[in-house]
């Protein structure tokens, strides 16, 4: 894959695997490497970096510093416009069947932080970086 296509499916892993925030080993990129494989026709055998490799960061959000989170936050907000994207154009179906859940509310890019941050054993510093990375206002 070319660099520009390799960060979309990036993008698009975060978008419709917020599995991906789950503190629990390598099983959480099962999925999601399922989906590449069986929707695109993607085989990735290093998918764990994309996504967990780099530490901790500490990130400067909206004139609030976070200290020493994983550095999937700091993916996420080089993203996040893109991520943002791919979750409010994504069809309710292909939402619903990646989330695991039985309907999409109106306000999705919400509905995406609830379940990164359930995933991520309900850490509230998660929701509020979460919020303040992808509320473009």
């Amino acid at each position: 894959l070319s660099p520009q296509q390799k960060r979309h499916y990036t993008c698009m892993g975060y978008a419709f695997f917020p599995e991906i925030f789950s503190p629990r080993g390598n099983e959480k990129y099962q999925r999601l490497a399922l989906w590449l494989v069986t929707s695109h026709g993607i085989v990735n055998t290093n998918i764990r970096d994309q996504f967990s490799a780099g530490g901790r960061r500490t990130l400067n959000v909206k004139g609030k510093t976070y200290k020493e989170v994983p550095a999937v936050f700091a993916r996420i907000m080089e993203n996040r416009f893109e991520i943002a994207k791919i979750i409010q154009e994504a069809s309710k179906a292909e939402l619903m069947s990646c989330w695991n859940t039985a309907g999409i509310l109106k306000d999705r890019i919400s509905q995406w932080i609830d379940l990164a941050v359930q995933y991520s054993e309900e850490d509230e510093q998660y929701r509020e970086l979460l919020k303040g990375l992808l509320n473009f206002d």
